[in-house]
């Protein structure tokens, strides 16, 4: 069964919820479909037929077949108010903090088999005065419109995971500095986009970048040849 993972995006409140799977009876036909769902009233995760058929189906290719007749029950049998196994972005409200809403997070896992550089051991070290002090992993924000950039499975000893929403300045930054870091990645050929066709939005963009503590603009030249990209320079 899959496992979705979704994140509060103001104070990181991770909560799971499951894919609908086939309930079957003691015959071995579909009666109906079984879930685990969320329900944010409650805060808690709770295991739900959420569709039972009139008629059991004797193949699960009838499950897909819009006509036949079933009751469909996505509510909490204890509070009434609507649960999910599949939460849509922006639309359910932290119950833990109350400012936040939940967005799917994606934990990452190493992946030596996609890079032929292997990932780099040491854990993210944080100096103050000469001191070194540990902090949580942080957690990526990708801009939901960014999807050929940049991958994050090999840093595991630096992140948590990732989550994807909509930014309003770069396409990356980090859970809670939202304010403070952002980074924009540029192909070679967007940039030079940006900077003659679209030079006044881009100029406009890189000022509302600049006021934050940690502006940054990634250039990358992708290779035709196998895909493959290559970063060339990194600046802020």
């Amino acid at each position: 069964m899959e496992t979705f993972r979704y994140s509060c995006d103001y104070c990181s409140y991770l909560i799971e919820t499951r894919r609908p799977w086939p309930d079957f009876n003691s015959s071995g036909q579909i009666q109906g479909l079984m879930a685990f769902v969320y329900c944010s009233t409650c805060d808690k995760t709770k295991k739900y037929t959420i569709v039972r058929y009139e008629k059991p189906l004797s193949s699960l290719a009838d499950i897909w077949l819009s006509d036949i007749p079933r009751r469909v029950r996505m509510v909490c049998h204890k509070c009434k108010n609507p649960v999910y196994f599949a939460i849509p972005p922006e639309s359910v409200k932290c119950p833990r903090c109350k400012k936040g809403t939940f967005e799917v997070f994606e934990h990452l896992e190493e992946d030596f088999d996609k890079s032929p550089v292997p990932p780099p051991q040491s854990p993210l070290r944080v100096k103050q005065n000469s001191k070194t002090i540990r902090i949580p992993k942080p957690t990526v924000v990708i801009d939901s419109a960014e999807h050929m950039g940049y991958r994050f499975e090999r840093f595991t000893n630096w992140f948590a995971g990732t989550l994807r929403r909509r930014l309003l300045f770069g396409d990356y930054t980090l859970l809670g500095m939202e304010g403070e870091v952002a980074v924009g990645r540029k192909t070679l050929p967007d940039l030079v986009n940006s900077i003659i066709q679209d030079r006044k939005d881009f100029i406009e963009k890189s000022q509302a970048g600049g006021r934050r503590q940690r502006p940054g603009l990634s250039e990358q030249w992708c290779r035709t040849a196998g895909n493959s990209c290559v970063p060339l320079s990194s600046f802020g």
